[in-house]
């Protein structure tokens, strides 16, 4: 059997919507692009005028950060455990990195960091792993007002914290991710939400060339005068597709119903991998509904086993897994560039060195769900 790390739950209806759209003859921004903003902000509970689509996370944190002001100078702390992405836009800017370390029971940023408080940060992202959401109220009773909260959700949609969607947090801004391993996906592709409306406009604004007219506007042709456009800006070209959001639209409308396929899987493997010398990731916390997009085992030193040797043994029985994350620090172009070689991150480091990510998407069946957790099982017996 071969069960691959991640795949897309793309059926009949994904496949019709994204014919149709092709059909239409438009494929740039469009119609779609403005129906996936309307549903996805009705799925949230906030204003449509609240999102803007992006062709990918990347962009939509690059243009969060030009929208809240980021400079050469700006003092922004991260977590060390995320993915390139996060800290790679802030360096567009030519801000100053501060990385931190996770906690010792989550992959989360540890929120007890000297470096995180009102007097050491002017921005702050932090990083919803593997869909479980940080303490947002928490983060900002401490940095205060003045700091800026930028929420890399890249892993966390649909989740919740006390009950509120994330990207409808008392956060500056949210930025999501639809790339092809997310719960929902239109290929690649992203959504900004901030409760601040301007901040929103300059997304729309900086995504397309820093234009000051909607291109969809502008050739529709009802309007003569919008074809006299004017540039602000020297903007980007992050627009998202038609065929794209049509894709996504269909991907939202089963959002709920993927999300709950994936918690049926992560109770199997929880129940099924008990007893053995790991810990998992919990998505069950109080006050948190997951998004569930990841699962993650940290293999304990009593087992006497290697984390490289289990990935060699599910891989030589055909099953593919991942690692999240080879922390920033690591890294070598982070390492040199923050000048990182004598930084401790124990929290980070110990998690990387004994942690995989397994299989773990919607389609997955039970009879894989069932193999990759009995290979699990073997390993350690």
């Amino acid at each position: 059997m071969f069960v691959p790390f991640a795949k897309p739950s793309i059926g009949p209806a994904e496949i019709a919507a994204v014919v149709e759209s092709l059909e239409s003859g438009w494929l740039s921004s469009g119609p779609k692009v403005l129906e996936l903003e309307d549903k996805f902000s009705n799925f949230l509970g906030i204003e449509t005028k609240n999102v803007a689509s992006v062709n990918s996370a990347t962009a939509g944190l690059h243009l969060a950060l030009e929208s809240l002001g980021a400079s050469a100078g700006m003092k922004i702390v991260m977590p060390t455990m995320t993915f390139t992405a996060t800290a790679e836009v802030a360096r567009y800017f030519g801000a100053e990195i501060t990385l931190v370390d996770s906690e010792s029971t989550s992959p989360n940023m540890d929120l007890e960091e000297p470096s995180i408080t009102k007097d050491k940060c002017d921005l702050v992202i932090p990083v919803h792993f593997g869909g479980i959401p940080v303490n947002i109220t928490k983060l900002k009773n401490i940095v205060g007002s003045k700091t800026l909260i930028l929420e890399d959700a890249a892993h966390a949609f649909p989740a919740k914290l006390e009950n509120r969607f994330v990207g409808n947090l008392d956060s500056d801004a949210c930025v999501f991710s639809f790339y092809a391993n997310k719960t929902m996906t239109t290929g690649e592709g992203g959504m900004v939400t901030s409760k601040n409306e301007e901040l929103i406009s300059r997304v729309k604004t900086m995504r397309s060339h820093g234009l000051d007219k909607n291109v969809f506007a502008r050739f529709q042709g009802k309007d003569p005068s919008l074809s006299d456009y004017d540039v602000v800006a020297a903007g980007y070209k992050y627009n998202l597709t038609d065929p794209a959001a049509a894709l996504g639209i269909v991907q939202l409308s089963r959002a709920n119903e993927m999300k709950q396929r994936r918690k049926v899987i992560y109770k199997y493997y929880v129940e099924s991998l008990a007893g053995l010398p790991i810990k998992y990731l919990d998505h069950e916390l109080n006050a948190v509904e997951s998004a569930y997009h990841l699962f993650t085992i940290e293999m304990q030193e009593e087992s006497g086993k290697s984390r490289d040797g289990l990935v060699k043994w599910l891989h030589d029985a055909g099953i593919m897994t991942s690692r999240h994350y080879k922390p920033l620090h690591l890294m070598t172009y982070w390492k040199n560039t923050l000048d990182l070689t004598n930084k401790s991150f124990p929290n980070a480091n110990k998690r990387y060195l004994s942690t995989i990510s397994l299989p773990y998407y919607s389609d997955m069946t039970d009879l894989q769900v069932e193999y990759v957790a009995s290979k699990v099982k073997e390993y350690f017996f």
